[in-house]
């Protein structure tokens, strides 16, 4: 049986050569180096395909309850030309806001949310990130 293989790429590459350059491969376990793009917009918002490459996103919206979405497949593809079928990438969402919650929703299409879609005030979820097809992802937010 093939074990999924989670790739992370570009995070492991410090210029230093510290660190491999390799893709991560199945039993390496997680290794990642988030750099947050952080928003401030009060309201919804359209989670940035930046905040994929980087592999985390921070809101910090004001008060109230909030939804943001999901960038479309076809938006994701058009961002990362390289992502095959198959491979996964990490994301960190973070509620530093005053709301009650961030509830991370599905897009129009080619991106469907699953499992803890709702970051509780001061929390974070990881989001497992898989190519399933052409323009389709699925984001498990764990």
């Amino acid at each position: 049986m093939t074990q999924p293989v989670l790739l992370i790429r570009g995070s492991l590459r410090t210029g230093q050569g510290s660190l491999s350059d390799r893709e991560s491969r199945a039993g390496d376990g997680f290794c990642a180096f988030p750099n947050l793009v952080t928003d401030a917009t009060a309201g919804a918002y359209t989670i940035p395909t930046d905040a994929i490459a980087r592999g985390g996103y921070q809101r910090n919206g004001g008060a109230g309850d909030r939804v943001d979405t999901l960038p479309t497949g076809a938006v994701i593809d058009a961002a990362f030309t390289d992502w095959a079928i198959g491979e996964t990438r990490v994301m960190m969402v973070s509620n530093i806001g005053t709301s009650n919650k961030l509830t991370v929703t599905s897009a129009a299409s080619g991106a469907t949310a699953s499992g803890h879609t709702a970051v509780l005030l001061k929390t974070h979820v990881f989001v497992l990130i898989t190519k399933t097809a052409a323009a389709t992802y699925t984001f498990n937010c764990l």
